[in-house]
């Protein structure tokens, strides 16, 4: 048996300022557990690494030469890890008060649970995650046909309970977010690493979707928060890691002409709406704004194709 609680891995790539506001929002939040910090550092010019060793002495530092990616900075710290739970934690993410017990807490009483995540928040409190679905055909007309707006809160509950529910309703979804994802360390056992192939983005999803094909469950825990900055890693070819990544994805899970199929819908998607924003003038920004995820919905129905 594992004698500690819980380790925390932090994956940071020149992250040194946000990733000391993470470290010390766990070191106030999480004092009744008994737990380990992880840093993998890929590769940083910004001195992260040295400000974990002067200012956190107790930190275990694991530097990579370069960046070697998400998930597989976070499968070097996990395979060192004591933990009878993992936490994956990003470098931009401030844990709020109780957060990590009350993850815990749940994943103790619910023995199917694979993983959960709390709600996730912008810096101003506002909601940016809850827990999402799979991508499918039917989840992307939903969207282009702006469902939401023509029907009451009780008939999206009703008819698409699976796709929409109230923010502060602990509930089961397909996948949360590894911006803050705690996981059993005997079900990664079972269920596998995250997949390395992908180098930053939809290895989360892809870990979920493994976990439900084993029927496995995975939960979302409003009462338990986090604020996420969603300022980490200042990569400049992020559209391009992300086209790869959504494509493996796709072929590793729904399939890739599904996955062709719903590029092409959220393509008519932003082509509608840049058409009624001509129609209606509405500003200039928005407009522009619409222009620039409609060129890259194409861009990425190209690379599909591919």
């Amino acid at each position: 048996m594992n004698n500690l609680d819980l380790s925390i891995i932090i994956v940071s790539f020149n992250t040194k300022d946000l990733l000391r506001e993470t470290i010390r929002s766990i070191y106030k939040t999480a004092n009744k557990l008994s737990y380990e910090i992880i840093v993998v550092d890929n590769g940083s010019n910004d001195g992260s690494p040295e400000m974990v060793e002067a200012e956190f002495k107790d930190v275990k530092l694991k530097r990579n030469r370069e960046n070697v990616g998400f998930a597989k900075a976070n499968n070097q710290a996990m395979k060192i890890a004591s933990g009878k739970y993992i936490l994956l934690l990003n470098s931009d993410a401030i844990v709020e008060e109780k957060t990590i017990e009350k993850l815990i807490d749940f994943m103790e009483t619910h023995q199917r649970s694979a993983a959960v995540g709390p709600k996730v928040l912008n810096v101003d409190g506002t909601l940016q995650s809850k827990g999402f679905c799979f991508p499918s055909v039917l989840l992307s007309v939903i969207i282009l046909f702006r469902i939401p707006r023509f029907l009451s809160q009780e008939k999206l509950m009703k008819w698409f309970s699976k796709y929409y529910w109230d923010a502060d309703e602990v509930r089961r979804v397909d996948w949360i977010s590894g911006c803050c994802l705690l996981m059993k360390r005997k079900m990664i056992e079972e269920i596998g690493w995250l997949c390395e192939e992908f180098f930053m983005y939809h290895e989360d999803e892809e870990w979920c979707f493994r976990a439900k094909k084993k029927k496995y469950e995975v939960w979302y825990v409003p009462t338990a928060e986090v604020k996420h900055k969603n300022q980490s890693s200042p990569l400049t070819d992020r559209f391009d890691i992300g086209k790869i990544s959504a494509k493996k994805y796709y072929e590793k899970t729904i399939g890739i002409y599904q996955g062709i199929l719903i590029s092409i819908i959220y393509i008519l998607s932003n082509m509608v709406k840049l058409l009624r924003l001509i129609i209606q003038t509405k500003r200039a920004d928005e407009y522009e704004e619409t222009k620039k995820r409609l060129k890259s919905e194409i861009r990425f129905l190209g690379f599909m194709l591919v």
